[in-house]
Protein backbone atom coordinates (compact mmCIF):
# COMPACT_ATOMS: atom_id res chain seq x y z
CA UNK A 1 0.00 0.00 0.00
CA UNK A 2 1.43 3.47 -0.92
CA UNK A 3 1.01 5.23 2.56
CA UNK A 4 4.40 6.95 2.63
CA UNK A 5 2.57 10.18 1.92
CA UNK A 6 0.92 9.90 5.36
CA UNK A 7 4.23 10.11 7.13
CA UNK A 8 4.22 13.69 8.31
CA UNK A 9 6.87 16.35 7.82
CA UNK A 10 9.82 14.91 5.93
CA UNK A 11 8.01 11.85 4.72
CA UNK A 12 5.12 13.79 3.31
CA UNK A 13 7.42 16.18 1.45
CA UNK A 14 9.62 13.35 0.20
CA UNK A 15 6.68 11.56 -1.31
CA UNK A 16 5.26 14.71 -2.86
CA UNK A 17 8.63 15.27 -4.51
CA UNK A 18 8.78 11.67 -5.71
CA UNK A 19 5.23 11.77 -7.04
CA UNK A 20 5.86 15.11 -8.69
CA UNK A 21 8.91 13.66 -10.42
CA UNK A 22 7.03 10.54 -11.48
CA UNK A 23 3.94 12.40 -12.62
CA UNK A 24 5.99 14.97 -14.47
CA UNK A 25 8.13 12.37 -16.19
CA UNK A 26 5.14 10.25 -17.14
CA UNK A 27 3.21 13.23 -18.46
CA UNK A 28 6.20 14.41 -20.49
CA UNK A 29 6.48 10.97 -22.06
CA UNK A 30 2.79 11.08 -22.96
CA UNK A 31 3.03 14.54 -24.43
CA UNK A 32 6.15 13.76 -26.45
CA UNK A 33 4.51 10.69 -27.96
CA UNK A 34 1.03 12.22 -28.45
CA UNK A 35 1.59 15.85 -29.40
CA UNK A 36 -1.52 17.77 -30.30
CA UNK A 37 -3.95 16.00 -27.96
CA UNK A 38 -3.74 18.75 -25.32
CA UNK A 39 -6.49 18.73 -22.68
CA UNK A 40 -7.89 15.33 -23.63
CA UNK A 41 -4.48 13.75 -23.04
CA UNK A 42 -4.14 15.40 -19.64
CA UNK A 43 -7.65 14.33 -18.60
CA UNK A 44 -6.90 10.79 -19.73
CA UNK A 45 -3.77 10.80 -17.59
CA UNK A 46 -5.68 12.09 -14.54
CA UNK A 47 -8.33 9.42 -15.05
CA UNK A 48 -5.67 6.72 -15.18
CA UNK A 49 -4.10 8.00 -11.97
CA UNK A 50 -7.50 8.02 -10.22
CA UNK A 51 -8.21 4.48 -11.41
CA UNK A 52 -4.92 3.29 -9.96
CA UNK A 53 -5.74 4.86 -6.59
CA UNK A 54 -9.23 3.35 -6.54
CA UNK A 55 -7.90 -0.11 -7.42
CA UNK A 56 -5.39 0.19 -4.60
CA UNK A 57 -8.07 1.08 -2.06
CA UNK A 58 -10.30 -1.80 -3.13
CA UNK A 59 -7.39 -4.23 -3.07
CA UNK A 60 -6.33 -3.25 0.43
CA UNK A 61 -9.89 -3.49 1.70
CA UNK A 62 -10.14 -7.01 0.27
CA UNK A 63 -6.76 -7.85 1.82
CA UNK A 64 -8.01 -6.85 5.25
CA UNK A 65 -11.00 -9.18 4.82
CA UNK A 66 -8.68 -11.99 3.78
CA UNK A 67 -6.36 -11.51 6.74
CA UNK A 68 -9.21 -11.31 9.24
CA UNK A 69 -11.17 -14.27 7.89
CA UNK A 70 -8.32 -16.47 6.61
CA UNK A 71 -10.05 -16.83 3.25
CA UNK A 72 -9.92 -15.03 -0.07
CA UNK A 73 -13.05 -12.85 -0.42
CA UNK A 74 -15.11 -12.99 -3.58
CA UNK A 75 -15.20 -9.88 -5.76
CA UNK A 76 -16.76 -8.80 -9.03
CA UNK A 77 -13.89 -6.41 -9.70
CA UNK A 78 -11.54 -8.13 -12.16
CA UNK A 79 -8.56 -6.00 -11.16
CA UNK A 80 -8.96 -6.75 -7.45
CA UNK A 81 -9.52 -10.42 -8.24
CA UNK A 82 -6.23 -10.41 -10.13
CA UNK A 83 -4.37 -8.84 -7.23
CA UNK A 84 -5.89 -11.32 -4.78
CA UNK A 85 -4.91 -14.22 -7.02
CA UNK A 86 -1.41 -12.75 -7.14
CA UNK A 87 -1.00 -12.72 -3.34
CA UNK A 88 -2.85 -15.98 -2.69
CA UNK A 89 0.37 -17.89 -2.12
CA UNK A 90 1.77 -15.21 0.15
CA UNK A 91 -1.35 -15.09 2.32
CA UNK A 92 -0.82 -18.74 3.14
CA UNK A 93 2.46 -17.77 4.82
CA UNK A 94 0.97 -14.85 6.78
CA UNK A 95 -0.37 -15.66 10.24
CA UNK A 96 -0.93 -14.02 13.60
CA UNK A 97 -2.07 -10.64 12.32
CA UNK A 98 -1.64 -8.05 15.07
CA UNK A 99 -2.25 -4.74 13.33
CA UNK A 100 -4.17 -3.62 10.25
CA UNK A 101 -4.29 -0.06 8.90
CA UNK A 102 -3.05 1.56 12.09
CA UNK A 103 -1.40 4.88 12.89
CA UNK A 104 2.09 4.91 14.38
CA UNK A 105 3.93 7.92 15.79
CA UNK A 106 7.59 8.59 16.52
CA UNK A 107 7.36 11.51 18.93
CA UNK A 108 11.13 12.22 19.31
CA UNK A 109 11.55 12.42 15.52
CA UNK A 110 8.14 14.06 15.00
CA UNK A 111 6.61 11.99 12.26
CA UNK A 112 3.49 9.87 11.95
CA UNK A 113 2.45 7.14 9.52
CA UNK A 114 -0.34 4.72 8.73
CA UNK A 115 1.05 1.25 8.27
CA UNK A 116 -0.65 -1.56 6.36
CA UNK A 117 -0.10 -4.58 8.52
CA UNK A 118 1.92 -6.23 11.26
CA UNK A 119 1.82 -10.01 11.15
CA UNK A 120 4.03 -13.07 11.05
CA UNK A 121 5.48 -14.11 7.72
CA UNK A 122 6.74 -17.68 7.92
CA UNK A 123 6.91 -17.32 11.68
CA UNK A 124 8.72 -13.97 11.77
CA UNK A 125 6.94 -10.84 12.97
CA UNK A 126 7.11 -8.17 10.26
CA UNK A 127 5.84 -4.79 9.23
CA UNK A 128 4.21 -5.79 5.94
CA UNK A 129 3.64 -3.33 3.14
CA UNK A 130 1.40 -4.44 0.28
CA UNK A 131 2.18 -2.85 -3.06
CA UNK A 132 0.65 -3.10 -6.53
CA UNK A 133 2.66 -2.71 -9.69
CA UNK A 134 2.17 -2.82 -13.43
CA UNK A 135 5.80 -3.78 -13.89
CA UNK A 136 7.54 -6.86 -12.45
CA UNK A 137 9.66 -6.17 -9.38
CA UNK A 138 11.49 -9.44 -8.77
CA UNK A 139 14.52 -7.87 -7.09
CA UNK A 140 14.86 -5.85 -3.91
CA UNK A 141 16.47 -3.00 -5.83
CA UNK A 142 13.28 -2.70 -7.92
CA UNK A 143 11.35 -1.50 -4.86
CA UNK A 144 13.11 1.89 -4.82
CA UNK A 145 12.10 3.83 -1.67
CA UNK A 146 9.64 1.24 -0.36
CA UNK A 147 12.19 -0.22 2.10
CA UNK A 148 12.67 3.20 3.69
CA UNK A 149 8.93 3.40 4.12
CA UNK A 150 8.86 0.05 5.91
CA UNK A 151 11.79 1.09 8.11
CA UNK A 152 10.05 4.37 8.97
CA UNK A 153 6.90 2.50 10.00
CA UNK A 154 8.85 0.00 12.08
CA UNK A 155 10.81 2.74 13.81
CA UNK A 156 7.65 4.65 14.63
CA UNK A 157 5.87 1.56 15.94
CA UNK A 158 8.85 0.66 18.12
CA UNK A 159 8.72 4.12 19.72
CA UNK A 160 4.94 4.32 20.04
CA UNK A 161 3.60 3.60 23.55
CA UNK A 162 0.32 2.37 22.06
CA UNK A 163 2.03 -0.87 21.03
CA UNK A 164 3.39 -3.38 23.53
CA UNK A 165 5.67 -5.22 21.10
CA UNK A 166 8.66 -4.50 18.89
CA UNK A 167 9.20 -5.32 15.23
CA UNK A 168 12.67 -5.91 13.78
CA UNK A 169 11.80 -7.28 10.36
CA UNK A 170 9.90 -6.11 7.33
CA UNK A 171 8.25 -7.48 4.21
CA UNK A 172 7.32 -5.85 0.92
CA UNK A 173 4.76 -7.72 -1.15
CA UNK A 174 4.31 -6.68 -4.78
CA UNK A 175 1.01 -7.81 -6.29
CA UNK A 176 0.14 -7.89 -9.99
CA UNK A 177 -3.19 -7.16 -11.64
CA UNK A 178 -2.82 -10.02 -14.12
CA UNK A 179 -2.70 -12.55 -11.27
CA UNK A 180 0.90 -13.64 -11.69
CA UNK A 181 2.48 -14.70 -8.36
CA UNK A 182 3.45 -11.77 -6.19
CA UNK A 183 7.07 -11.03 -5.42
CA UNK A 184 8.07 -10.84 -1.77
CA UNK A 185 11.07 -8.99 -0.40
CA UNK A 186 11.95 -9.91 3.15
CA UNK A 187 13.93 -7.48 5.27
CA UNK A 188 15.88 -9.14 8.09
CA UNK A 189 17.08 -7.08 11.09
CA UNK A 190 20.44 -6.03 9.56
CA UNK A 191 18.78 -4.93 6.32
CA UNK A 192 15.98 -3.13 8.15
CA UNK A 193 18.63 -1.33 10.23
CA UNK A 194 20.42 -0.15 7.09
CA UNK A 195 17.15 1.16 5.68
CA UNK A 196 16.34 2.82 9.00
CA UNK A 197 19.68 4.66 8.93
CA UNK A 198 18.98 5.83 5.39
CA UNK A 199 15.56 7.03 6.46
CA UNK A 200 17.15 9.00 9.30
CA UNK A 201 19.50 10.69 6.84
CA UNK A 202 16.59 11.65 4.63
CA UNK A 203 14.62 12.95 7.61
CA UNK A 204 17.61 14.95 8.82
CA UNK A 205 18.11 16.47 5.38
CA UNK A 206 14.49 17.54 5.30
CA UNK A 207 14.60 19.02 8.80
CA UNK A 208 17.73 21.00 7.91
CA UNK A 209 16.04 22.28 4.79
CA UNK A 210 12.95 23.36 6.74
CA UNK A 211 15.07 25.07 9.40
CA UNK A 212 17.10 27.05 6.87
CA UNK A 213 16.09 30.71 6.49
CA UNK A 214 14.20 31.53 3.33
Amino acid sequence: MNHFGLLSLAARTTVKASLKHYNGTYLKELVSSHRGFGTSLYLGYQKKKLNVLNRGKLFHSALEDALLSSRIPETDNEDVAGYLQSVKGVLGDVTGTRVLESAVTHLPLQYTGLLDCVAEFRGKLCVIDWKTSEKPKPYFRNTFDNPLQVAAYAGALNHDDNYDFQVEQGLIVVAYRDGRPAHTHFMDPPLLLVCWQRWLLRLHTYQQKMAAPT
